[in-house]
């Protein structure tokens, strides 16, 4: 729904505003505008917040000499923008690999 809604948004307001009363347009239309203001900012803040998780990750396993930190830090930036996983996915998967190459010792 998002997708389209990013997609087709110019298209969207003119829509629902034909099912609204004359005497109510200028107020949906106020309020359409702050939902789209409001949504906007919080794509922006997701992507400032995948990117900050990404370098941090592949700075945190850089210093603490993991191989692959910044494919790592590449990945949990990615998942991060999944709401449910958060960056979950890429530090899990990442945690079990340092215990195993650490565990094995031939990484």
């Amino acid at each position: 729904m998002l997708f389209y809604m990013l997609k087709d948004g110019y298209k969207l307001m003119p829509s629902i505003l034909k099912f609204v009363p004359r005497k109510r347009t200028a107020q949906v239309e106020a309020m359409l505008q702050d939902m789209s203001n409001t949504l906007s900012k919080y794509i922006s803040g997701q992507a400032i917040e995948c990117i900050f998780v990404g370098i941090c990750t592949a700075i945190g396993y850089g210093l603490a000499g993991v191989p692959y930190a910044l494919l790592t830090g590449i990945f949990a930036g990615a998942t991060n923008i999944v709401g449910s996983w958060k960056s979950c996915w890429g530090t899990r998967y990442y945690f079990m690999y340092t215990i195993l190459c650490n565990h094995q010792g031939n990484c």
